[in-house]
């Protein structure tokens, strides 16, 4: 593995596939298909951090939640075995997953700072929950945008242009 940093990414990566199965597929899953844990995660966390955002379940949420269940879970796995073997084909699916999360997680936090019903002392809290992947995924957009702008300008001098 090339840095500490990919280290960070590539646990955070296989972090979320947990994440998304337990918590957050129960946002869009149907209360029958759901797994008793799956229930008892997602109570556990709307009554620990009052998220009124996750207990409306608004459509547009359950569609985000939908992407990460059918795109993100099988990137995640792909990115946390590719990533420590610096297979530099996954940079651009990290790139577009860093612009796509970062987006997403934007909304969420629109909609916390904006939602009269949520006091102010419960926007803080959920802000120290949200922010981690909004800023995250940011950081892998720029770093791996960076990364393979960098690829590309050595591969372009690398080449002879006859003109």
């Amino acid at each position: 593995m090339s840095s500490r940093i990919d280290k960070f990414y590539t646990a955070y990566f296989w972090f979320h596939v947990a994440i998304t199965l337990l918590v957050d597929a129960a946002i869009a899953l149907p209360v029958k298909y759901q797994f008793d844990i799956q229930k008892a995660m997602l109570s556990t966390h709307i009554a620990m951090n009052n998220d009124v955002l996750v207990a409306a379940k608004p459509a547009w949420l359950q569609g985000f939640v939908w992407i990460e269940l059918v795109l993100q879970v099988p990137f995640f796995i792909w990115a946390g075995i590719a990533l420590p073997k610096n297979d530099i084909r996954v940079y651009p699916a990290i790139l577009a997953y860093g612009v796509e999360a970062s987006t997403t997680t934007f909304a969420c936090l629109v909609e916390i700072l904006s939602n009269p019903d949520i006091s102010a002392a419960d926007q803080r809290g959920l802000m120290g929950l949200y922010l981690p992947t909004f800023i995250i995924p940011l950081l892998m957009a720029v770093d791996f945008g960076l990364r393979i702008s960098k690829k590309l300008k050595a591969q372009q001098s690398k080449t002879v242009k006859f003109e």
